[in-house]
């Protein structure tokens, strides 16, 4: 799922690293589909090949193989109604609000299916969900779970087969992206559609519907890039260290929009020289079925001193 590129400088490196997203079809006038028959379309598996990913009769279908399954599209504010079910002896987890790549996720995360979730990133925010709640609500190992998640501005609300078991807050509204996992046997997923605040609604600072490079969605090309400086006065200080952004790359190459995921000096002014570094770069663009679409990339600028 990762693709990294690296470039040293004189006084500072970067990498980059490409996260993963996609949605399905509308099914009426307010909820999209997430899942289509027979195919794996509008979901980006972690792993390559999709090992232990299939969609068959409109049961989408994971194992402890397939790494993160991720839907390809970015949402922010909705209605998610999705149904799970676990094999013996296997846990999941669901995430929304996801951003960055799997291995250091932040997001909003809850057992899935299931009492027990699955190891998460350390910057993922656990549900406060009522264990006894919880286990009260969720019906016998290897039936269907029904979850119904609201978010709404900063509130979320997440009913387990009709019992409400956790009400937390949370930022951004929920944009981020939605994902599965489990460890420990399989997961089936049917019947998931979501409800969007506004048709194709995404984060504020985007301005158009924006994709996850995978499956159906190829990865930009970098065409050129350009280096990220040191201040003077971050350079007195001696900071060092990594600002992670997150881009949208537009359907003509260039970087439409940046915005700082994880800082590192918002004071001496390398999160500035990291965005306007970013800005400058250009990409071969991203397609979807051949055409050309926006992407989200994470870029990681790393900022070392000189000997």
């Amino acid at each position: 799922m990762k693709r990294l590129i690296s470039y040293l400088a004189t006084a500072a490196g970067l990498a980059v690293a490409w996260p993963v997203f996609a949605a399905g079809q509308r099914t009426d006038d307010a909820r999209v589909s997430l899942i289509e028959a027979g195919s794996l379309a509008g979901w980006v598996v972690e792993r390559r090949p999709a090992e232990g990913a299939s969609v068959s009769g409109g049961v989408l279908t994971i194992s402890d193989r397939t790494g993160w399954v991720r839907a390809d599209r970015l949402f922010s504010g909705f209605d998610l109604h999705v149904e799970g079910r676990v094999a013996p002896g296997a846990r999941a987890s669901l995430v929304i609000a996801g951003h960055g790549t799997v291995i250091d996720a932040t997001g909003y995360a809850l057992p899935f299916a299931t009492a027990e979730s699955t190891a998460l990133s350390q910057r993922m925010t656990r549900a406060a969900v009522n264990p006894g709640g919880f286990l009260h609500a969720l019906r016998d190992r290897g039936e269907w779970q029904v979850y119904d998640i609201r978010c709404d501005h900063d509130l979320v609300e997440v009913a387990v087969n009709g019992s409400v078991v956790a009400s937390d807050p949370v930022e951004r509204n929920c944009e981020g992206w939605i994902g599965f996992a489990v460890e420990g046997g399989s997961l089936d997923l049917k019947n998931a559609s979501i409800r969007p605040e506004t048709v194709n609604s995404q984060a504020t600072w985007m301005a158009t519907p924006v994709y996850i490079p995978g499956n159906s969605v190829t990865a930009p090309r970098t065409r050129r890039q350009s280096r990220p400086n040191y201040t003077p006065d971050a350079l007195r200080a001696k900071i060092a260290g990594v600002v992670l952004l997150e881009c949208v790359v537009a359907a003509d190459g260039h970087v439409a929009a940046v915005r700082v995921e994880r800082s590192l000096d918002s004071a001496y002014g390398l999160d500035d020289a990291a965005i306007k570094s970013a800005k400058e770069w250009e990409f071969e663009p991203a397609t979807r079925f051949g055409q050309a679409v926006p992407v989200l990339v994470t870029i990681e600028m790393t900022f070392t001193m000189k000997d």
